[in-house]
């Protein structure tokens, strides 16, 4: 809650379900110091949409109505936002790899998705060059080594982004990190690879 642009703490704002059917944590709420009210939206199974209202006590007025809708897990996309695929000194720390969720029919982000990372971690080979085309190396040289892997799933946030810190896992020296971040049945992949010695 804003008052002359400024978070507007001790206020209680009341929320109720308008449509729809799930339980709320709390009836009401008091903003913090940055005019922020935070209640839970419990939802056992959710057939059709869901609206929930926000409204400042005691006249509950302002009010502001949010809407929950479900998304097909076919309909979810992945996009790639930042880190899709990096090359650093060894040494250096990789930047973040970011991702966006959308629904495919409007493009809007989807938050709460479990955004699932898989990261493998590799030695580069060594000599020829080999030359990488999504799941596909074409070279003279043997496949690398996996030296760790891991999996983590985060959730996309308000504006549909899951975000990871690509990691070496503690390996020394050069490494190659191939990942891949997947929601619903869409899925993309990433790299990011340390030089040098």
């Amino acid at each position: 809650m804003l008052v002359n642009a400024i978070g507007a703490a001790g206020r209680t704002v009341n929320y109720g379900i308008t449509q729809g059917n799930g339980t709320l944590s709390s009836a009401s709420a008091l903003t913090d110091a940055s005019g922020i009210a935070t209640v839970n939206l419990h939802l056992a199974a959710m057939t059709s949409e869901v609206d929930v209202s926000a409204c400042v006590s005691p006249q509950n007025n302002p009010c502001r109505i949010f809407h929950v809708f479900a998304i097909q897990a076919s309909s979810l996309r992945l996009e790639p936002v930042a880190g899709s695929l990096q090359f650093v000194a060894v040494g250096q720390i990789f930047q973040p790899v970011t991702v966006r969720v959308f629904e495919s029919g409007t493009g809007n982000p989807v938050r709460g998705v479990a955004v699932n990372f898989q990261v493998v971690v590799e030695r580069p080979p060594d000599g020829n060059p080999v030359v990488s085309i999504s799941d596909t190396s074409i070279g003279r040289n043997p496949l690398p080594v996996i030296l760790a892997s891991s999996q983590v799933t985060i959730l996309s946030d308000v504006n549909g982004l899951a975000t990871i810190q690509p990691t070496s896992a503690g390996v020394p020296g050069a490494v190659v990190i191939q990942g891949t971040a997947s929601a619903g049945v869409a899925s993309l992949p990433f790299e990011a690879q340390s030089f040098g010695r």
